[in-house]
């Protein structure tokens, strides 16, 4: 509210900070001379071995009413060792710090009250061995706190120190953290109340990994409500873990004994709960590197299995030796027909005629009886290679010898024509046969049947049966080379750790696997070759799943 000129009525009216202060000082001055002898409680005790000097303040049981007790490192050296609820008896004086316009009690004396109990403590020890009774503290019943804390719930004033303490400890600390703020009443009437529904409210959330109690510090008085037993009951009920980080490190309420671990300060509560940065680019470089030192191991282990099996005879694919056998045999099988047709074409020539000489008559070539009959009684040349004679022809007659083998060249050639269409008719229409009991060892006897092939004449009423019998061999040799070339096992897309070892097994057992029958040798190699594959999926899927990580 502003105040207008004109009901100033001095300019001294106003006093300064220090003019009421010295003001003060001056009227305590002869308080400030006198020993006082004071009986009350201990609170608000603060350990005196951060400067050496004792700090506590004094309560009044009656009215609650407190002041502020000092005495310095030199004086308080012989005094008893005292604590938060002791009944005490004080000789001091008092003082006024004027920098800060405070009264307190220097304290030259004390004596503990030792038949004496205050109200706090005594309420204080009911309540401890009561719940200490039931269990609540055991450690049996402690929930576990995980090193690393996603999901953070904290009951506390949301404007109060505490919370921003452990906020900005979990940020400088950590990464990726949420924090959900339950705004609670931490000190006075109802707040036990208020404290316990906190801890109801945030299990009903569910979705945290812990959840923090905390306050700042305080007095006795000031932290009671974290004794109540409303309290203790919360947290015990609590289904999520539970940190306690009430007040200071002197500072130890029932709250602390049943919560699953005790933090001495809202920030070591922070601490308690995150990994560090820097170890946690620690940790995940040397997960790194164990990660993958064990996916090598892995691979090389998956593919040494690989290694160990491919060469096996079983894995070896028999449309090989098959094609082997099929090209020898094929090969030797137009050998005989090609040399057979050869010697037929051969005989055919001697069907022929031989010409050993030229015949001219005025110059025009004479090429037939019916030509040189015209010439009888006349002089024609007769043309060699190395020279020519002039003759006279004389009884020119007609020969069939000529007509007879032209004919028999003629039906030779039908003959051998017609052989040459059966031999492409049965290579057409030659048929698949069953291989189930064919062994490639006892496959021999195609060479035999190709032997009698070559012994016999070509018009032989056996010939055409035998090669029809070698074709069908061969074309089945055709057929099984096609199924084992074109052989897809089905493998599934997700081929686990059980499949995969299931597979080693499996390939384990027909690893010695030795047949000459055919039939067993494809069906143990398809086995084979699926098992293998499988191995090899599951190799793949290790590097992809790698990967992904």
């Amino acid at each position: 509210m502003s105040i207008s000129k004109k009901k100033t009525k001095k300019k001294n009216q106003y006093k300064s900070i220090s003019q009421i202060t010295q003001e003060i000082s001056n009227s305590l001055r002869d308080c400030c001379q006198n020993t006082f002898f004071i009986k009350g409680e201990v609170t608000n005790y603060r350990n005196p071995k951060f400067n050496g000097n004792l700090y506590f303040d004094l309560r009044d049981e009656e009215d609650n009413t407190t002041i502020s007790c000092m005495s310095w490192y030199s004086t308080r050296k012989g005094f008893p060792v005292i604590k938060n609820g002791d009944i005490v008896k004080i000789i001091c004086k008092l003082t006024h710090y004027e920098q800060k316009n405070t009264i307190s009690l220097l304290v030259q004396g004390i004596k503990i009250c030792k038949k004496e109990e205050s109200n706090f403590y005594i309420q204080y020890k009911e309540l401890e061995s009561k719940y200490e009774k039931l269990g609540y503290f055991d450690d049996d019943k402690k929930k576990k706190i995980k090193e690393n804390n996603k999901r953070i719930g904290i009951i506390t004033a949301r404007h109060g120190a505490a919370i921003t303490d452990i906020i900005s400890v979990i940020k400088r600390r950590s990464y990726g953290n949420s924090i959900i703020i339950r705004n609670t009443k931490v000190q006075g009437i109802d707040c036990d109340t208020d404290i316990k529904q906190a801890i109801a409210d945030l299990n009903r959330y569910k979705k945290l990994d812990l959840i923090i109690i905390t306050r700042g510090g305080g007095s006795i008085e000031d932290l009671w409500g974290f004794n109540s037993e409303k309290v203790i009951e919360g947290v015990f009920d609590s289904k999520i873990p539970i940190i306690s980080a009430i007040g200071h490190q002197r500072d130890t309420t029932l709250c602390d004994f049943v919560a699953d671990k005790i933090a001495p300060t809202p920030t070591a509560a922070a601490e308690i709960i995150t990994q560090d940065k820097k170890k946690i680019r620690n940790n995940l470089s040397q997960l790194s590197k164990n990660l993958n030192r064990l996916k090598q191991n892995i691979i090389q282990k998956v593919k040494h299995n690989i290694d160990s099996y491919q060469n096996r005879y079983f894995l070896k694919s028999p449309a090989i030796d098959i094609n082997k056998e099929y090209t020898i045999n094929n090969r030797f099988l137009n050998q005989i027909i090609n040399s057979k047709i050869q010697m037929e074409r051969h005989k055919l020539k001697s069907f022929d005629i031989s010409k050993f000489s030229t015949i001219f008559y005025e110059d025009k070539e004479i090429t037939s009886v019916k030509d040189a009959k015209n010439l009888e009684g006349k002089i024609s040349t007769l043309i060699f290679e190395d020279g020519s004679i002039d003759v006279m022809f004389s009884n020119i007659t007609d020969s069939m010898i000529i007509v007879d083998k032209k004919k028999k060249k003629k039906k030779q050639q039908n003959k051998l024509d017609l052989f040459q269409k059966e031999l492409d008719k049965i290579k057409k229409i030659s048929k698949n046969k069953e291989y189930k009991s064919i062994s490639i060892e006892k496959g021999n006897f195609i060479k035999k049947i190709l032997n009698k092939i070559q012994k016999l004449d070509i018009y032989d009423s056996n010939f055409l049966k035998l090669y029809e019998d070698v074709c069908n061999e061969l074309n089945l040799y055709c057929h099984i080379i096609k199924d084992i070339n074109n052989y897809q096992p089905k493998l599934v897309d997700d081929i686990n750790e059980k499949i995969y070892y299931d597979s080693l097994d499996k390939l384990k057992s027909i690893s010695d696997f030795k047949s000459s029958i055919l039939s067993n040798r494809i069906n143990y190699y398809k086995k084979g070759l699926k098992y293998l594959l499988i191995v090899e999926k599951y190799l793949e899927n290790i590097n992809n799943r790698f990967v992904n990580i």
